[in-house]
């Protein structure tokens, strides 16, 4: 259920149509689905990019998608390490965002990236 104020929604009461926009070509852009979205309730922090977001939109989508996302990433030998750095990269960039002084220096970050960008693999896998 997705909340619209006080009143929740159905999921497909908002995936559907959206997902028809997209079909036709009506929706392009991260910023044109947020503005589709945000009379449903959702705000930037549903679109900050962490494993349970991707998981959370994918099951506005489809349950199979994400179910075979999650197991692909289960089986990850260091799943949790990756979904702790996942969640240490978006901080940082919201902390940099937001001025705050205190950043990881670049070999981590960098680290951090290549393991991150395990689970966009996985994600472009199954959406193409």
């Amino acid at each position: 259920m997705i909340c619209r104020g006080a009143k929740e929604v159905d999921n497909s009461q908002v995936t559907e149509p959206l997902k028809e926009q997209i079909q036709k070509g009506d929706v392009h852009t991260i910023d044109e689905m947020k503005a589709w979205l945000k009379p449903f309730g959702y705000s930037d922090a549903n679109m900050n990019a962490t494993y349970d977001n991707i998981c959370t939109m994918q099951g506005w989508f489809s349950d199979e998608v994400k179910r075979d996302y999650k197991s692909r990433i289960d089986a990850m030998e260091h799943k949790d390490r990756y979904c702790t750095e996942f969640k240490d990269l978006n901080q940082s960039r919201n902390n940099l965002v937001h001025g705050d002084a205190n950043t990881p220096s670049f070999t981590s970050t960098k680290e951090k990236y290549e393991h991150v960008k395990l689970f966009l693999e996985v994600l472009d896998e199954i959406m193409h």
